[in-house]
């Protein structure tokens, strides 16, 4: 589903379609939120590793990151305003 997704993304992007930065903006949101998702699941797992959880740890804070920069950046860019037109 997400690469579906994330074709669509792209095709939009390319025609510089107006509903890219919210599309964008969903996309590193649901990412977040899959990545707590999946965290939280492998809690309930007494067999989880070590190894698994701190992998996790760090995929929640790269998603983190990425969403404070991205979001914020497809909010506010006057680039961005600019390049989405259609």
């Amino acid at each position: 589903m997400a690469v579906i997704f994330s074709i669509f993304i792209l095709v939009q992007f390319n025609r510089k379609k107006m509903i890219v930065p919210r599309l964008m903006i969903i996309f590193f949101s649901l990412n977040l939120f899959i990545c707590i998702f999946d965290y939280i699941m492998l809690q309930q797992f007494a067999f989880a590793e070590e190894s698994e959880v701190r992998s996790f740890t760090w995929d929640i804070i790269r998603s983190a990151i990425m969403c404070l920069i991205w979001i914020p950046y497809f909010l506010r860019c006057k680039r961005v305003k600019n390049t989405f037109v259609k």
